[in-house]
């Protein structure tokens, strides 16, 4: 990605990123668009946010409230047909539950999505994000969410063995949340 942001002529903006605390938030707001422009974004709520909160437009966000694996077969191949240049996969956080924390079906169904896509989309660098830690009271509260590290690590192999790319986005959240928590703070 960042030989991409390069090539886009936004490294000095990249590298600002890198080292600013000034007003980074409307910097990497406006050029979202410009660095992602021929990406596809398919998930559930978690990445729709990138279109719903302008980040990104919508004919680049393949996603739904409540997306999983098992129901976005449509999405998927929306985003295959636009043949971006890169796409990123967000799943998973809906899936904890719907596959009652079973990873080995999870994976099998991933995996066909993925490679479904790789299908029509043959040219396009994939990379499938990691699922977010759910909140401590979500882990609690019942249900599968606290095998979110265990579905973590087979989203990890899977990418491994489809020689595609795992991005663990689990410090980047976890540093936002930490920053937006404590604004003055930027040593964490």
């Amino acid at each position: 990605i960042r030989d991409d942001v390069e090539s886009r002529g936004l490294g000095d903006v990249y590298k600002r990123q890198q080292t600013d605390s000034g007003d980074l938030a409307h910097l990497r707001k406006s050029q979202y668009s410009i660095l992602f422009d021929d990406c596809a974004v398919m998930g559930d709520s978690i990445a729709s946010g990138l279109s719903g909160y302008g980040y990104l437009p919508e004919d680049k966000v393949f996603c739904e409230v409540g997306g999983s694996v098992m129901k976005n077969d449509d999405k998927v191949a929306q985003a295959a047909a636009a043949r971006p240049k890169t796409a990123f996969f967000s799943f998973g956080m809906n899936d904890l539950g719907m596959y009652s924390g079973n990873t080995s079906m999870f994976i099998e169904k991933y995996t066909s999505l993925i490679d479904s896509f790789m299908k029509d989309s043959p040219e396009t660098a994939i990379y499938v994000n990691s699922i977010s830690k759910p909140s401590d009271e979500k882990i609690s509260s019942g249900g599968y969410f606290y095998k979110w590290e265990e579905y973590n690590e087979a989203i990890k192999d899977m990418c491994k063995s489809l020689n595609i790319e795992y991005i663990d986005n689990t410090s980047i959240l976890y540093l936002s949340l930490i920053h937006i928590s404590e604004p003055t703070r930027l040593d964490v």
